[in-house]
């Protein structure tokens, strides 16, 4: 309920209309001490090796020189911790559990929008300091390509590919899938605060308003997700000859386990929601907080699994690589440049000797 002269943080804290599904930490102590104390250990343990083998592997990736592919690799590294630490988080402190869910849906909006600036930036390469300037020269790189069907693919247009017309590539395309990847970033956080927000509400009628919103609120994700992924397989079926070499496939494969690892505990909720008894007086907790706490252990382990994909699906030795291949590049086409110029230079002096 509601707590009588406590300050916003308390009242959010105690939210939903008559009582919060997700109990107490002290409460699920009490009524089930051995399983959640094998849930609590198990998930440090998980917790702890994660944060060691992310910060073992982050700080090798920060010796590399400073630029804005080493931050995405980072960046995107950082996601497997943040799901494994939200996931202990919320089986310590039940009650708290949605207001972590808005945090890890602006991480999973972030880590999509990561990889496709991360795409764009492979393809332009290190010289390219800002999304701008990799949008230009990835465009001008990709442009080189045959004219294909780039637009049909899953998993919206890939019904459509006999009759899409073949286009050369070129930067509107580029501009197309950095909007809708930033549209899932505002989209996907602003939806898990906006059910927060409804949560708090204790009409009489709050329970079927509820329900309704929740629906909308999942349909206008599920179409902001439909679009962020059309995006990512737009620029990924246009970068993957091209980034042979780095692997995408399995980069892009890491990244969308994320997507199915949320898909999957949404399903499990709804399933244990439609399912669920009315909670009779004087119980502590329902299935419906039972079944959020074991996802939420479920999410430490799933978190730990993706940091070891991550790690080696962004491994130091492509950014180690990859700076030596450019600045051997760069030394070839300039001594290139200057035996070209003495070149022209001696066939236009008469004078020169021979």
């Amino acid at each position: 309920r509601r707590v009588h002269g406590g300050g916003i943080f308390e009242n959010i804290i105690s939210m939903t209309c008559e009582v919060n599904p997700h109990p107490r930490v002290d409460v699920l102590f009490k009524h089930a001490k051995n399983s959640f104390i094998g849930a609590w250990i198990i998930g440090g343990i998980a917790v702890l090796i994660c944060l060691i083998v992310a910060a073992l592997h982050i700080s090798k990736l920060r010796r590399v020189t400073p630029s804005v592919r080493r931050d995405l690799y980072v960046d995107i590294v950082f996601v497997g911790p943040v799901f494994c630490v939200i996931g202990y988080l919320c089986i310590l402190i039940p009650r708290v559990t949605p207001l972590f869910d808005a945090l890890l849906a602006f991480y999973e909006a972030k880590v999509l929008y990561d990889y496709g600036r991360l795409l764009v930036n492979l393809v332009a390469g290190e010289s390219a300091h800002n999304d701008h300037l990799a949008r230009v020269k990835a465009s001008s790189v990709l442009a080189a390509l045959p004219p294909q069907r780039f637009l049909a693919v899953a998993p919206l247009t890939c019904c459509f590919f006999p009759c899409c017309p073949s286009l050369q590539f070129s930067e509107w395309m580029l501009v197309l899938v950095e909007r809708l990847l930033r549209q899932f970033l505002f989209i996907a956080p602003s939806v898990a605060v906006i059910h927060v927000a409804i949560s708090l509400q204790d009409t009489d009628d709050s329970l079927t308003k509820t329900e309704v919103s929740e629906q909308v609120l999942a349909l206008i994700k599920l179409a902001s997700v439909l679009l962020a992924v059309w995006g990512l397989f737009i620029v990924y079926k246009a970068t993957r000859g091209v980034l042979r070499n780095y692997h995408t496939t399995f980069k892009f494969a890491g990244i969308k386990i994320i997507l199915v690892i949320t898909s999957i505990q949404e399903a499990i909720v709804s399933n244990r929601l439609k399912h669920k008894r009315e909670p009779e007086p004087g119980e502590y907790f329902s299935k419906y907080a039972i079944g959020y706490f074991w996802i939420n252990f479920a999410m430490c382990i799933e978190g730990l699994i993706l940091t070891l994909i991550l790690v080696y699906a962004f491994p130091l030795s492509e950014l180690e690589s990859s700076r030596v291949n450019e600045s051997t590049s760069d030394v070839t086409e300039i001594g290139q440049g200057k035996v070209g110029v003495s070149k022209s230079s001696v066939s236009r002096d008469p004078d020169s000797p021979q």
